[in-house]
């Protein structure tokens, strides 16, 4: 890598700015950050890389219900005692008339946004949601918060951040209508500027 090129500043299409660290461009926005993989010999762009704040997605396009999170959480804290904790979730919310959809961690599959364990449910007289306990690092298999109860379309986060084309997404998100040959050819022409 060049050494003029680090902490340059690459300006894309939709106005965000890159700044490139390492052998990588770096955006960052309070929804997502997008690394871009830097060749360092021929100075292209080899891979895009983006990971979704899924907590600033759940506050952008769900409701947090703070009465039911402090009633799970009064309750988890009370009985929980070992075991799956979507398990005792699953349990929690059929005692409280709920039906299960879907459940999972996100570690299980391709996702590019935050790790979490997630239970889907809805009822019959009530807007639908989810109960997330976020993982908050180090071992995946340890270390979660609290279960949180949030309301609306979750399907809609969890497909917003389970994309199969990164490149593509990519070049939407920093203005380039998803394609990502004119999105390379932009941030090369800048190396020169």
């Amino acid at each position: 890598m060049k050494q003029e090129l680090v902490n340059k500043e690459i300006k894309f299409m939709n106005e965000d700015i890159g700044i490139i660290k390492d052998n990588s461009i770096i955006v960052s926005s309070d929804a997502y950050s997008i690394e871009l993989i830097l060749d360092k010999d021929s100075l292209t762009i080899e891979e895009g890389i983006l990971t979704y704040n899924t907590q600033e997605n759940f506050k952008q396009l769900l409701n947090k219900d703070e009465v039911l999170t402090n009633l799970i959480q009064e309750d988890f804290e009370k009985t929980y005692e070992e075991g799956s904790w979507i398990e005792w979730i699953k349990n929690w919310l059929m005692d409280h008339d709920c039906n299960i959809r879907l459940y999972d961690n996100t570690y299980n599959f391709e996702y590019s946004g935050n790790v979490y364990e997630f239970v889907e449910f809805d009822h019959p007289e009530k807007e639908e949601g989810v109960v997330v306990m976020w993982h908050l690092g180090e071992d995946v298999r340890t270390n979660y918060s609290y279960p949180e109860v949030w309301l609306g379309d979750f399907e809609e986060v969890l497909g917003l951040e389970s994309i199969s084309n990164h490149e593509e997404e990519i070049a939407y998100k920093l203005g380039y209508n998803g394609d990502w040959d004119k999105l390379v050819k932009d941030v090369i022409s800048q190396f020169d500027e």
